[in-house]
């Protein structure tokens, strides 16, 4: 959809009304039916004559800011309209909405005058309290519910529509990316890879931060939790969801909310990755227009100081420089980048309280956080097949562009994903959609590099490729060594016999998911990936061939043949996955349980519950 904004007094065709009317409901709304129910309202009441209409509105919805939706967002909304001389003002003059005031409001748009404050103020719409909102119209009109369900009648927060509109729009945005991309399907070889961990459940690629808490809801890694103390997960699997998450870290302090279950954070953290994330909008620097970059989770600025400690002392030792990396004392090139590192980065669950930790202390690169891994004993779970001690990489975004020429360049996430664009009013904001560079080409790559489009885009398809390429190689050596170890396993070898195999072969895929599990690392940093994948290359080579001779040992004829993993029903079967059995207990938990978490949102006043109809898009939802 060519969807230009979100700001209702603005939208003028289908798409920008269905986007609208898809995530931010208005006093009415129309349920899963058709029908005309309650939405931010939670009771009206009519005069006798039917020209006053008084509705008292839920005290529990709140604007992704956090702020509270209040009557007053109507008035606002609503004169705003008028006073931006919106395409569909006229609906609320005499013949439709018929509200007091509005024709003569629209009778002077139309002769050429400009609306004074007072003309705004004479329209029959007033918040006679904060979630009490009264609307006179000049005629008893049957089917103003109706129409109140329409966008132009939704509300609007004043404090994003007059400060941050391009951004707050541009961040909504993100919703078009909403189509799931089963990677587990696609790559089947990925369900051996991680034999006995939740990852061979389902791997989905990432999508746009909208939706944040509901993927994580809705994939199969997280379960089906019956209460709070139950589940698979830690709460540590809530903690890049939203900015619901340092507000529990301050209520319950790190240990509470590490050392609890996944589930306990189901009907508090409802509210997806948003403004709050990396902006102080309580600042008094927000309210001023300024960025108010803040990074509000306690572990992420213990962990950057480790890291610029770590980086310091081999800048010192090389006699190089070392740019600080401290956030609160960093240069705002250095801050900008740090904040995608909130979330963009390698981290693993420390402790018996699964606390998220990144492992810099030695640095960034793959040999450095291996070497940390390593040291500590640290393994985030043993493989089914092969037995060998695991590691499992995130995302190592930050880590890869940091050691990538974009990132030595001084060129941020920032730059590239969310640049400096000009908007129809000719006022310059910071894109938010957070996309491809290439769909805004002039305002990213040509910032630095002089070819044309095309040119580039063709070296970094054939750059994505040769990673490609690579990375498929060391995936199918890395999944015929898993079996090759259980052949030797079955064949009686020794605990003593095995050892370095398998930490080869625990060497080997994680460089391999060091570099599959980055965002665009082929373009960040191909020279890195490559290199990253040659060396897991070698340590693949190195278990197979100590693989070798243990299996020639104990009588076992070579190649071990490696049973029909072609499609993702096949693998799932050989890893003994019962993949409906976890999804008809995916699907009990989205019924049951996730209802339960909503309505407690509700009642709590934690849950905003403006998008409608994408609570649930997994593919056994029953709200797909």
């Amino acid at each position: 959809m060519d969807i230009k904004n979100l700001d209702s007094s603005d939208a003028d065709d289908q798409c920008p009304l269905r986007a609208i009317h898809a995530v931010i409901d208005g006093l009415m709304k129309t349920d899963k039916k058709g029908n005309i129910t309650y939405g931010i309202a939670k009771s009206e009441e009519v005069s006798e004559d039917g020209l006053v209409h008084t509705y008292k509105l839920r005290k529990d919805v709140r604007w992704d800011n956090g702020d509270l939706v209040t009557a007053h967002d109507f008035v606002y909304a609503w004169q705003r309209i008028f006073k931006k001389k919106g395409s569909y003002y006229y609906m609320f003059a005499d013949g439709i909405a018929s509200i007091q005031g509005a024709q003569e409001l629209s009778d002077k748009i139309d002769a050429g005058e400009e609306l004074t404050d007072d003309d705004l103020n004479s329209m029959g719409v007033k918040a006679l309290d904060g979630y009490t909102l009264e609307v006179k119209t000049t005629v008893r009109v049957s089917f103003l519910d109706e129409l109140l369900a329409f966008p132009p009648f939704y509300p609007i927060n004043e404090k994003f529509a007059e400060k941050y509109p391009s951004q707050f729009n541009s961040w909504k945005a993100t919703e078009k990316g909403d189509k799931i991309i089963y990677a587990d399907e696609q790559d089947p070889r990925l369900i051996v890879l991680w034999g006995g961990y939740s990852f061979a459940k389902e791997y989905n690629a990432p999508r746009g931060h909208v939706y944040a808490v509901e993927d994580v809801r809705n994939i199969l890694r997280t379960g089906a939790p019956k209460n709070a103390n139950d589940g698979p997960q830690p709460m540590a699997c809530w903690t890049c969801k939203g900015p619901d998450v340092p507000r529990l870290i301050a209520e319950w302090g790190e240990d509470g909310y590490f050392g609890a279950k996944w589930a306990k954070g189901g009907a508090e953290i409802v509210n997806s990755i948003g403004c709050a994330d990396c902006h102080d909008t309580t600042s008094k620097d927000f309210a001023e227009g300024k960025p108010a970059l803040r990074i509000a989770r306690p572990h992420v600025l213990r962990a950057l100081d480790h890291l610029n400690n770590a980086l310091q002392a081999k800048a010192k030792a090389e006699g190089k420089e070392q740019a600080n990396l401290s956030f609160n004392t960093a240069a705002r090139t250095e801050k900008r980048a740090e904040i995608c590192a909130n979330c963009h980065v390698e981290y693993y669950f420390a402790g018996d309280l699964k606390q998220v930790t990144f492992p810099w202390n030695n640095g960034q690169t793959v040999d450095d956080i291996e070497k940390y891994y390593d040291d500590i004993g640290f393994s985030d779970w043993t493989h089914s097949l092969s037995k060998a001690p695991m590691l499992k990489a995130q995302h190592p975004d930050f880590e890869i562009w940091s050691l990538g020429m974009h990132g030595k360049n001084g060129v941020t996430c920032i730059d590239c994903h969310m640049p400096k664009v000009q908007g129809k009013d000719g006022k310059v904001y910071t894109d938010h959609q957070i996309q491809n560079p290439f769909d805004a080409f002039d305002s990213t790559c040509v910032n630095c590099h002089d070819q044309s489009k095309e040119k580039l885009k063709d070296i970094v398809a054939s750059r994505k490729k040769e990673v490609k390429d690579v990375m498929g190689r060391l995936e199918d050596q890395v999944v015929r060594a898993h079996f090759e170890a259980k052949a030797a396993w079955d064949a009686g070898a020794t605990k003593e016999e095995m050892e370095p195999a398998l930490m080869d072969i625990r060497h080997a895929q994680w460089r391999w998911d060091y570099a599959a599990a980055s965002h665009g690392g082929h373009m960040h940093a191909p020279d890195v990936m490559l290199r990253v994948l040659g060396s897991g290359l070698d340590k693949a080579a190195d278990a197979r061939a100590k693989l070798a001779a243990i299996l020639t040992k104990h009588g076992v004829k070579t190649p071990v043949e490696v049973p029909d993993i072609s499609t993702a029903d096949k693998a799932w079967k050989v890893m003994s996955i019962d993949i409906e059995k976890e999804r008809q207990a995916k699907k009990e938990f989205l019924e049951t349980v996730v209802p339960q978490w909503v309505k407690e949102a509700k009642a709590n006043g934690r849950s905003e519950e403006r998008r409608v109809g994408k609570e649930c898009r997994s593919r056994w939802s029953p709200y797909h």
